[in-house]
């Protein structure tokens, strides 16, 4: 025997034998649970949980208005819900020609996974697509759809894990592409509407007539720069109260739901007479789409250079 070696007769002894395979079992097993255990560590932190996106997104979208910062949100979620540092939402040109990701969506309806179409290389067109997503960087794309439509894209670049998108992944990130849907949608009219709003303001601001609207109870809603200039120089967060005159006409348009048309009034102080203000008027009812009445409309003229120059 060498030094120090275990002799045979007791190293083969059924106690050390039960022992050994007792140490061997138990790192074993140990081994498998620690793998395990790591497994589901990592999937807590790196899986995708489409209810808590989507608490997550309906939150955030609450306080989003218009197009350009619901995009910037949008973003911002589902690259933080897919555990990505880049994502990009691309809205589509209705007039400009699709890009072959686009394109590929537009037909499939199937997300595209980077990893998976350089495995398979089926077609062509799988050489472009996969082109297009390696140039860009991103890893995954799914389509926007409002209408049965392919409204947009959205590109997710390789997870911070390196972990690649499931399938039941993919799933989730497009049930909330679909809820992010919707909120573009509303986005988009809510911006149609601001604009509008801001082309009519900006119209209501440059004209060169005072226009000036009521409600059904005679409250001015609405009165431009020139309105509040002949009516003296108005301030702009300044109630507004009107001369008798055009009281008593927007009262007729209230009462007798008329139009009136050159109808000539002098705004001068009514009680010392001075600071004549000479105006042509001419208003009518405003009316909802039922036809219900609902307040007054008041277009008036400064006419003190023409009066002026009859002098």
């Amino acid at each position: 025997n060498l030094t120090g070696a275990v002799p045979l007769d007791t190293a083969l002894s059924v106690p050390n034998i039960a022992a050994t395979l007792a140490v061997v079992f138990t790192v074993g097993r140990a081994q498998s649970l620690l793998k395990v255990f790591l497994d589901r560590a990592f999937m807590s932190l790196d899986q995708i949980d489409p209810v808590k996106g989507w608490r997550e997104e309906e939150e955030a979208l609450t306080k989003v208005t218009t197009t350009s910062q619901l995009l910037e949100h949008g973003s911002e979620m589902l690259s933080k819900a897919a555990g990505t540092d880049r994502a990009s939402i691309h809205r589509l040109d209705p007039t400009a020609e699709r890009t072959v990701v686009a394109k590929r969506l537009e037909c499939d309806r199937q997300p595209l996974l980077l990893s998976a179409l350089a495995r398979q290389r089926d077609h062509e067109t799988d050489h472009a697509i996969i082109r297009e997503l390696a140039e860009g960087g991103w890893e995954l794309a799914l389509g926007i759809y409002q209408d049965e439509e392919l409204a947009g894209v959205v590109y997710l670049a390789e997870r911070l894990s390196g972990r690649i998108y499931t399938e039941e992944e993919q799933r989730s990130l497009e049930f909330l592409v679909s809820r992010f849907s919707k909120a573009l949608e509303n986005a988009s009219l809510y911006t149609e509407v601001a604009n509008r709003d801001i082309y009519n303001q900006t119209l209501l601001d440059n004209l060169v007539s005072g226009v000036i609207a009521v409600d059904w109870e005679g409250e001015v809603t609405v009165i431009n720069p020139e309105a509040r200039r002949i009516l003296g120089g108005v301030a702009a967060e300044a109630p507004v109260v009107l001369p008798k005159p055009m009281q008593d006409l927007l009262g007729q348009l209230l009462a007798k739901n008329v139009e009136v048309h050159n109808l000539e009034m002098d705004l001068s102080d009514g009680e010392s007479g001075s600071d004549s203000r000479p105006v042509r008027a001419g208003g009518a009812p405003l009316h909802d789409k039922e036809g219900d009445q609902i307040g007054a409309l008041l277009v008036i003229h400064d006419i003190s250079e023409e009066r002026r120059l009859e002098k």
